[in-house]
């Protein structure tokens, strides 16, 4: 801690940090490289653009579907996204803060 730069932000944050207790700072440390993880591993930053939501859109479109009915692949597409969101959302729930 006493390598940072004399900027402000960081002044802030240091002082900040000195009135952490050790596992407040891991758990703080924690939480910041999962979501830098996130954002430069995973897919979020194409999923969430406009352009990525258009090329879902299109490729579900012209994908075949022989055998299916149109409606049916609808209704399991969106059964499956509900399940995969309650389950992240509970799991969301139960381990963090």
């Amino acid at each position: 801690m006493d390598v940072i730069p004399l900027v402000d932000v960081y002044k802030v944050i240091g002082d900040m940090l000195k009135e952490m207790t050790v596992k407040e700072v891991l758990g703080l440390t924690s939480m910041e490289l999962s979501y830098a993880y996130d954002e430069m591993y995973t897919k979020s930053v194409v999923n969430c653009s406009r352009a990525g939501n258009i090329l879902r859109v299109s490729l579900f479109n012209f994908s075949p579907k022989q055998g299916f009915y149109t409606s049916d692949v609808i209704i399991y597409a969106l059964l499956g996204a509900s399940i995969c969101l309650d389950t992240v959302a509970t799991l969301m729930y139960l381990f963090f803060d």
